[in-house]
């Protein structure tokens, strides 16, 4: 009967003769796999009836056949068409316990446990699949890194600046050319090296001459104040550092005699100190820088333009000359200096 295809009876047959197995196989010829897969759940061949079970798309049943074998991979393929929230987390466990990341990964993505799944999907290096995970999870530091994996540098610099990491933000500005945006985030890092350096390409003179304050590096400084134009904050700082040549320069530049002049007399230029002091004038500073270098006609000059005539006749003697001693004994005896 089984033979020629006379189902009814061969089924009845071999049921009443307790052929189970010829049973379980002429329902599979009917493609009656729920009905083979039962019989031989009943006889415990527990793969020929996850394989009938799944044909008939009994996924439950299949399921614990495979877990009576401890087929954990067919468990987990099981699982997943079961196409439940449930199942796909039981997948996700199991291949996780095989060391399948990949696919451990994918499961928990189904089970929407974004995290997992992200950290999975890193641990393969599928940066894609992980960039999705981390936006959903808004996991802004792991998804700066997973875009440097992508050498997607400017949105991963966007994130780093959000999340206040400032000099990765950076490093990563720099790769896509954004100097401006690069030196922003190196100065809120107070990384004053690097700001140096993406400021200069900038040609940004000045605030490179502020980073270089920042370093403590004033000559430097004062240089870029120059170069920026700013030669009054060169020449101050020139002078804390005492660096008086390049002071003197940025005065004369300025002709900014007044401190010119204190810069020749911190020095004890006094001859340069009281010349500028005349230019001013200030003839009381230039008389006393005259006396100081023992320059006594030229002392002597200025102390006539104010009419200090004490400090004119003291002058004329210091000169030591005879027409001198007679003009300070005229100014003495003008003074009532008789003893003088």
């Amino acid at each position: 009967y089984d033979l020629g295809e006379t189902w009814t009876k061969a089924i009845e047959l071999y049921k009443a003769s307790g052929q189970w197995e010829q049973l379980a196989k002429l329902y599979e010829k009917q493609e009656q796999g729920k009905q083979a897969a039962v019989i031989w759940q009943d006889l415990k061949y527990w793969e020929k009836a996850a394989q009938d079970y799944l044909k008939a798309q009994d996924y439950l049943q299949a399921e614990h056949c495979w877990r009576v074998l401890e087929s954990w991979q067919n468990v987990a393929q099981v699982c997943e068409l079961q196409n439940s929230v449930v199942k796909w987390h039981q997948a996700a466990l199991i291949w996780q316990d095989l060391n399948k990341w990949e696919k451990a990964a994918h499961a928990f993505y189904q089970c929407q446990e974004y995290e997992k799944a992200g950290q999975l999907y890193e641990r393969v290096e599928d940066w894609q699949y992980a960039e999705l995970c981390w936006q959903k999870t808004e996991n802004k530091e792991r998804l700066a890194i997973v875009y440097e994996h992508q050498a997607k540098w400017a949105a991963s610099a966007q994130l780093w600046q959000e999340l206040c990491n400032w000099n990765q933000a950076a490093k990563n500005w720099e790769k896509v050319s954004e100097i401006a945006k690069a030196a922003f985030c190196y100065e809120k890092a107070e990384d004053w090296k690097q700001v140096v350096a993406t400021r200069y390409q900038l040609e940004e003179w000045c605030e490179v001459a502020k980073a270089y304050e920042q370093l403590q590096e004033w000559v430097l400084a004062a240089d870029m104040w120059k170069k920026g134009g700013e030669t009054s904050k060169a020449a101050e700082l020139y002078c804390q550092v005492s660096a008086w040549s390049l002071a003197e320069r940025c005065y004369e530049e300025l002709e900014d005699w007044t401190n010119l002049a204190q810069v020749y007399k911190v020095q004890k230029k006094w001859l340069e100190a009281g010349q500028i002091w005349i230019k001013v004038p200030e003839y009381n500073q230039a008389g006393q820088c005259y006396e100081n270098a023992n320059a006594w006609s030229d002392a002597e000059f200025c102390w006539r333009q104010i009419e200090k005539l004490d400090k004119v006749a003291n002058a004329c003697e210091k000169q030591n000359k005879p027409e001198k001693w007679l003009e300070a004994v005229e100014i003495w005896k003008k003074l009532g200096k008789w003893e003088k």
